[in-house]
């Protein structure tokens, strides 16, 4: 009897233990409604993109997961839920509590907001709000851009989807305006470049990357890095393209991206305070073409006489075309041109060698094909090996007897088109330069770096 009393007793001592757990573990777990209201959802990244699963957070402090239920409501369209899990978490001060983690993925970029998440915590039921995203365009999928900043004017941008004209915009001839050129969402530059408009002056002040320091920081950012300053001086009315600026930048999908600018006519008026800037703007033109007074005086005591021009110009149609004794030919002009002062020029392509190398190219595609179909692979990769450095003699020379060049005979270079221009400059005779383009009775030509234009009759043109 008394044994029986005992175990009695230890049992009621063992179920209030029991008792008093439940109670201490039930107010280690409590949270008021205070406190569940001043929480959030809270995204685990600091920049957001597009097409990724993006992950969010509910950290509820003081409950275990059994007590928590949750439900997503509807979500407004490009946002797609993709799972969720719960677990209990601890801290290391000691607390723990119920942490959810929610994945979603959102197809458009821009600000969102996911509607509030519907929670019951001990039967009590709130609506947690998830923190607002900045959403960006995947970097896998997202181009460098070119951003072109025209001073007091606007902004123009490489990839920008607009009306035709949108990007249009009026200057006033002979006043200069300023540009600055800037590179977005690239991780380098690899290539830059840019054509001289003709009828104006177009200027590169300040470049802002060398060859040695063209890589950017590789994370992703919106910073808009600067490229290069520009002004440019239109010198007469009219419409006009913007300046053909290009780009070969770094995406960070890991490829390299050609960027230009899309269609834009600038037009440029003529006001009576511009036709006075337009002498001045002239004479700069002039500067920049003239010779330097050492440069005059060599070239004085040299009498430069048609029959040299002649000479030179046969010379250099010999060597595009003939196929046979190149070199003496080549040593030929190189004497000739020497004789009134040219001590550097650039050779002629010759047509007979890019034919020879254009044929020998398809011959060995042809070869290599029959190889591949008698199942001769090991002899077809050496005839391969053999036609790449074909391949870029044909594609080099091709390109090279594409453009068109002369000799120039008289004649001066103008900045426009015209008899009645201001001012003119004298070019070096039987220098050979490069014709860009041609009017009724003008040439367009490349010279010293420099365009300008020049009259038809002043040029030998090489054929």
């Amino acid at each position: 009897m008394e044994k029986l009393r005992l175990n009695g007793k230890k049992q009621f001592r063992n179920r209030l233990l029991v008792l008093l757990l439940v109670l201490l573990g039930g107010y280690s777990y409590s949270i008021t409604p205070q406190q569940v209201r001043a929480i959030t959802i809270v995204p685990q990244e600091n920049v957001f993109f597009t097409n990724q699963e993006l992950l969010y957070v509910l950290k509820i402090p003081g409950v275990v997961p059994a007590e928590v239920i949750t439900q997503l409501g509807s979500l407004p369209e490009g946002i797609n839920f993709v799972s969720s899990r719960r677990m209990e978490y601890f801290e290391e001060d000691d607390t723990s509590g119920t942490r959810i983690e929610f994945w979603f993925v959102f197809r458009d970029t821009g600000k969102k907001v996911i509607p509030p998440l519907s929670v019951s915590i001990k039967g009590a039921r709130y609506n947690i709000p998830f923190d607002p995203v900045e959403l960006y365009e995947n970097p896998k999928t997202i181009a460098p851009r070119m951003v072109l900043e025209i001073k007091n004017k606007k902004t123009i941008t490489s990839n920008a989807v607009t009306k035709k004209g949108a990007n249009d915009f009026t200057v006033t001839a002979n006043e200069p305006v300023e540009f600055m050129l800037y590179v977005q969402y690239a991780t380098g530059i690899k290539n830059f470049g840019y054509e001289i408009p003709k009828d104006s002056f177009f200027e590169e002040t300040k470049r802002f990357f060398s060859k040695d320091n063209n890589e950017f920081d590789t994370s992703f950012s919106q910073e808009m890095v600067p490229v290069a300053s520009f002004t440019w001086t239109v010198l007469k009315g009219g419409k006009f393209s913007l300046p053909n600026i290009r780009m070969i930048a770094g995406a960070y999908s890991g490829r390299n991206v050609e960027i230009s600018f899309p269609e834009c006519t600038v037009t440029s008026v003529v006001t009576p305070a511009s036709n006075s800037r337009q002498k001045k703007d002239e004479l700069i033109f002039a500067y920049a073409l003239t010779p330097s007074n050492e440069e005059k005086i060599e070239e004085d005591k040299i009498e430069v006489m048609p029959a040299h021009i002649e000479q030179i110009a046969a010379l250099r149609v010999k060597e595009r075309h003939t196929l046979f004794g190149l070199s003496k030919i080549k040593k030929q002009r190189v004497q000739a041109e020497r004789e009134i002062g040219i001590t550097a020029s650039q050779g002629e392509a010759n047509i007979p060698h890019t034919i020879i190398c254009v044929v020998a190219f398809f011959a060995l595609v042809a070869v290599i094909i029959l190889l591949f179909v008698f199942h001769k692979k090991s002899l077809a990769f050496i005839f391969i090996a053999v036609e790449l450095p074909v391949a870029c003699f044909a594609l080099i020379g091709s390109l090279s007897a594409s453009k068109t060049y002369g000799i120039v005979q008289s004649g001066s270079i103008s900045p426009v088109p015209e008899d009645s221009a201001l001012t003119s400059t004298a070019v070096t005779l039987g220098t050979r330069v490069q014709i860009l383009e041609k009017t009724e009775n003008w040439y367009y030509i490349q010279y010293d770096q420099n365009g300008g234009w020049i009259k038809k009759n002043c040029i030998l043109v090489v054929k």
